[in-house]
């Protein structure tokens, strides 16, 4: 069986909507510690969404600025994995953020 090709890496952009702050985590190659937060926090009835970011997208800081106003604050400061390390990781890959994206 063929090796897959590792993951690109990419930025998280996590949306606190309850307060109007977003952050900008990465550039990582696994999501699911900060997946597994995000879920944490919904559970605590925290309006928390997030998104992928390629290095194919647009810049996220402004764009998502100009569509939501929302201010961007410090890495890590809405949520972050425990003992989680800013560098990228090497195995895993975007997990389904798409579950956890604010339709529409």
């Amino acid at each position: 069986m063929p090796k897959r090709p590792p993951p690109v890496p990419f930025l998280l952009v996590v949306v606190d909507h309850d307060t109007g702050r977003f952050t900008i985590e990465g550039p990582m190659r696994d999501d699911q510690p900060w997946v597994e937060e995000i879920l944490r926090a919904r559970k605590a009835e925290r309006d928390i969404t997030c998104f992928i970011v390629t290095g194919a997208d647009e810049d996220p800081e402004s764009t998502w600025r100009q569509a939501y106003g929302c201010t961007r604050w410090p890495a890590g400061s809405i949520i972050s994995p425990v003992g989680h390390s800013l560098r990228p990781s090497l195995d895993g890959g975007p997990s389904a953020l798409r579950s956890l994206q604010r339709a529409g």
